[in-house]
Order: C-alpha cells, then sequence, then structure tokens
C-alpha cells in the first residue's frame, strides 16, 4: 500500500513539473509572439507615417502645379487678348490705307498732283516748310493759304499758330494746351465730333450747315530749365491746322475730303530745312 502511494506520489510529480514546463514554454512563446507582433505593428505604424509624409508632400506638389497652371492660364488670356488688340489694330491700320487709296482714287484718275507748300514757319523752334499732296485734276493751284476744288464745292485753309511764354502777339489765339486749341476751332460749330488721328480730327458744321473738317498737329515744349527739383516750365506751343469746307452738305466730297485730311496730312507733312 505504502509502495503504492509512493508511486502515484511521483506520478503526480512528474505531471505537475511536465504540465509546469509546458506552461512556461508557452509563455515564453506567447511573449516572443507578442514582441514579434509589437514590432510588426511599429513598422507598419512607421511605414504609415511615411506614406502619410509622402502624401502631404505630393499634395503640396499637386497645389503649385495646380497654382503654375493657373497663372499659365491668366498669361495665355492676357497673351491672347494681347493679340487680339494687335489684330483690330493692324486691321485698323489696313482699313485707313485702305480708305486713304480709294479717297485719293475717288478725287484723281491721274497720278499728277499738286504740291501745296508753305515756306518758313517754325515748329519745335526749327524752321520748316509744310508740303501737302493734292490730286491736280480736282483742285485749283493754291493761292496762299487757301486752296479751292475746281468745282467749288470745297474750301481748304491752312491755319498756324505759335505761342511763347514771352512774346504773345495781340488778337492771336493763346494755345498752353491742346484743349485751347480744340476749343478755338470748334468755336462756332455745332454737331461736333472730336477725335484722334495723327492730330486731332475736329468734325461738325459751321453757322451755314457746311460741312466742316479740321486736321491739326499739336507740339508744346516744356522744361527744368537747368533746374534739378521742381515742375518744368511750359515755354511754347506750335499748332497747324487744315481746314475744309463742303459746300451744299454733299456727303461723298466730304467724306473723300476727311479721309484724305485726316490719313494724309501728319507730321510727315512738316519738312524741316
Amino acid at each position: 500500500m505504502k509502495t503504492k502511494l509512493i508511486i502515484a506520489f511521483l506520478l503526480l510529480f512528474m505531471f505537475n513539473h511536465t504540465f509546469s514546463q509546458n506552461k512556461k514554454e508557452q509563455i515564453i512563446a506567447l511573449n516572443y509572439r507578442i514582441d514579434s507582433l509589437k514590432q510588426i505593428i511599429n513598422t507598419n505604424n512607421t511605414q504609415i507615417k511615411n506614406n502619410s509624409v509622402f502624401i502631404l508632400d505630393l499634395e503640396s506638389q499637386i497645389l503649385r502645379q495646380n497654382s503654375i497652371i493657373e497663372e499659365n492660364k491668366l498669361e495665355a488670356i492676357k497673351l491672347k487678348k494681347t493679340l487680339s488688340e494687335k489684330e483690330i489694330e493692324i486691321q485698323k491700320k489696313d482699313t485707313e490705307i485702305i480708305v486713304l487709296r480709294d479717297s485719293i482714287a475717288g478725287f484723281s484718275q491721274k497720278s499728277d498732283s499738286i504740291f501745296w507748300e508753305i515756306n518758313d514757319l517754325t515748329w519745335q523752334q526749327l524752321e520748316f516748310d509744310l508740303k501737302f499732296e493734292f490730286p491736280v485734276n480736282k483742285f485749283q493751284k493754291p493761292s496762299g493759304l487757301i486752296m479751292v476744288s475746281k468745282n467749288e464745292k470745297i474750301k481748304i485753309e491752312i491755319d498756324y499758330n505759335f505761342t511763347h511764354w514771352s512774346e504773345q502777339e495781340e488778337n492771336s489765339p493763346l494755345f498752353f494746351k491742346l484743349k485751347d486749341a480744340i476749343d478755338f476751332y470748334t468755336k462756332n460749330l455745332h454737331d461736333v465730333e472730336i477725335s484722334e488721328n495723327n492730330g486731332f480730327v475736329i468734325k461738325g458744321k459751321n453757322s451755314v450747315n457746311e460741312l466742316i473738317i479740321i486736321k491739326g498737329i499739336y507740339s508744346e515744349f516744356k522744361s527744368m530749365q537747368g533746374r534739378e527739383k521742381g515742375a518744368p516750365d511750359w515755354l511754347w506751343s506750335n499748332t497747324i491746322v487744315l481746314k475744309a469746307e463742303v459746300k451744299g452738305n454733299d456727303v461723298k466730297e466730304y467724306n473723300n475730303i476727311s479721309n484724305l485730311l485726316i490719313n494724309g496730312f501728319t507730321a510727315n507733312s512738316i519738312i524741316y530745312k
């Protein structure tokens, strides 16, 4: 009986020892698995963090690229507008050339011309001659500052003004700025239209309803007169105009002479000596 108890005790001891060993090994294995899992989680977290930084960087690059694209779109719109304006300007110049050619053709079928010259005037403190071309079969020879068409429907006059700060003639208009000249030449006109085209252009009617076209060129000079500070002093102005009167409200004649004066009478008509 005693032997049986000893054997039972030994068996129980061996079982407990084996169970304890298995339990310890399981715990060690479990801890190892937990550590491995923690390492995997940490690695994944690091990868996720790196991916987040990479994604943020990509988003920042996308925003910059979108900003550049928008700027390029705005620049393209501006360039397109500028190109359109240049095309309109070119078309306008082409139209002016065509109108001038048609006007000259309307006045004369011949190449002969009358050169109307006014000599010994002063422009920008330099002596000059005024030279302007008219079709010979349309106009009579000029007489002084006046030229008349052969059908006597058109009369053209030249007017010249030199305003100097120290030399002002009595009863002579004073043009201290362009508006003074325009105000003077629009006086006593009605239905007035004012524009610019290589100078100033005035269209209207006089007191007897004759059609009027005035093409003028204005120039002024200001100087510091050796001073380093302050506003420049106004010194002088030059104004020269061609004024055409058309009798009988002849619109065709008026359009022809208007085109000829507007496009033909420019600063190139001033010939310096």
